[in-house]
């Protein structure tokens, strides 16, 4: 057996090690057990990455801002991440992929865009609802500016 396996950790710097161990005391892991982990959670996106047809690092590109995004999301809602992400994945469930085309009672179909899925949520909104909130919209949006406009030159010079 002259190809024999040589450990990859004597040609790891010390930096290395002190990231692991920061790493694992944060997680209330031991080092073994943290690589070990983050060595399972790195196989479970590369099998994700492959059944996409993407590769690995452009995957973790593109996951990670959606993942910062939550988070933000979730910050400002005062809410965990995890809510955030089960929230994402029911909205998922429930509407699918925004961009797919979804057939209307006309037979046409049409994009989930977000005017698309506002329609979807008005839509169970009973009807007597609807109107009542309408009606107050217009009143906040045009309400104010119609007394706030200005007489005609005619009813001026009628008082």
């Amino acid at each position: 057996m002259t190809n024999q396996l040589h450990p990859i950790w004597f040609r790891l710097p010390k930096r290395f090690y002190r990231k692991v161990e920061l790493s694992a005391e944060s997680a209330g892991l031991s080092p073994e057990d943290a690589l070990e982990f983050a060595l399972d959670v790195f196989a479970r996106f590369v099998v994700t990455a492959q059944r996409n047809t993407i590769d690995t690092k452009e995957f973790l590109t593109r996951i990670w801002p959606v993942l910062r995004a939550l988070q933000k999301d979730a910050d400002a809602n005062q809410v965990s991440v995890m809510q955030a992400v089960e929230d994402a994945a029911k909205l998922y469930h429930m509407y699918g992929p925004i961009t797919a085309m979804v057939p209307r009672h006309g037979g046409a179909p049409e994009r989930k865009s977000p005017a698309a899925l506002a329609i979807l949520r008005w839509a169970n909104i009973p009807q007597a609802e609807r109107s009542k909130r309408a009606r107050e919209l217009a009143l906040k949006r045009w309400g104010s500016k119609k007394k706030r406009r200005p007489r005609a030159v005619g009813d001026q010079a009628e008082r």
